[in-house]
């Protein structure tokens, strides 16, 4: 049956309301930490993943100031060093759920993977530092919603398992990586939403004559807008008639 004109109008006017009465639900995802992996040399493969994770990878080079060079696609988080270790460290959302990536003149690195992340926020770095103490810098959240995770990063020239086993701030060990030819490498993070600064936290660590290098970065969550239609309303046509009720 053909709609009569009136009922035309009626169709009208209620998807005008509709659009009209249309409010923004503003939701966060949940970080979670799904993988790691490390390699020694110039190029890694992420461990499992889906597209839209995100990916940051952690490369160190060894006896040389100049850091690795930045990967095809990914995104500069920090980066810097000295003639005894120099890192880099760097981010790219996830397009695929496979392939490598290549780090000109890194002589190793780690491969971090979360879900729920939209990219890097704040971010410290402790330059190059050498001594039997290690220390890991503040790092103050870049939003007032405090849903953001932190992720902490070292690297010492030499091997020193004491940076495996004396964490900062009682973080969650993540990734290490060592060789009997390269720097020895952690990854650590908050396994969970941080609070608006976190503080800067000193461990101790191993040989005096040994340069380290320590960085710290904010993981900021997804963000999802929703629309709803304003109290639920939706629209019926029962024997010929527009009826309006909520759901």
């Amino acid at each position: 049956m053909k709609s009569s004109p009136k009922e035309v109008l009626l169709i009208l006017a209620f998807i005008l309301s509709s659009i009209f009465f249309l409010v923004p639900n503003k939701t966060y995802a949940i970080i979670t930490f799904v993988s790691s992996t490390n390699a020694v040399g110039a190029s890694i493969t992420p461990a499992a993943h889906n597209v839209g994770d995100l990916i940051v990878i952690y490369a160190y080079r060894y006896s040389n100031a100049t850091p690795a060079t930045l990967s095809t696609g990914y995104t500069n988080i920090l980066g810097g060093g000295n003639a005894n270790v120099s890192v880099r460290a760097a981010w790219v959302i996830a397009t695929t759920t496979g392939g490598s990536s290549a780090w000109a003149n890194a002589t190793g690195m780690m491969a971090l993977v979360y879900r729920g992340a939209a990219g890097i926020g704040a971010a410290t770095s402790s330059a190059a530092l050498s001594g039997t103490t290690c220390m890991y810098p503040s790092i103050s959240a870049s939003s007032s919603v405090q849903t953001s995770w932190i992720v902490r990063l070292a690297t010492r020239a030499s091997m020193d398992s004491l940076l495996q086993t004396n964490l900062p701030n009682s973080m969650t060990l993540r990734n290490a990586n060592a060789s009997s030819t390269a720097p020895f490498q952690i990854a650590v993070d908050t396994n969970g939403p941080m609070l608006a600064t976190e503080a800067t936290s000193t461990v101790s660590c191993g040989s005096a004559n040994s340069a380290y290098v320590t960085d710290s970065f904010e993981l900021v969550q997804k963000v999802a807008r929703r629309m709803r239609i304003f109290q639920g309303y939706r629209m019926k046509i029962i024997d010929g008639r527009i009826k309006l009720y909520q759901s």
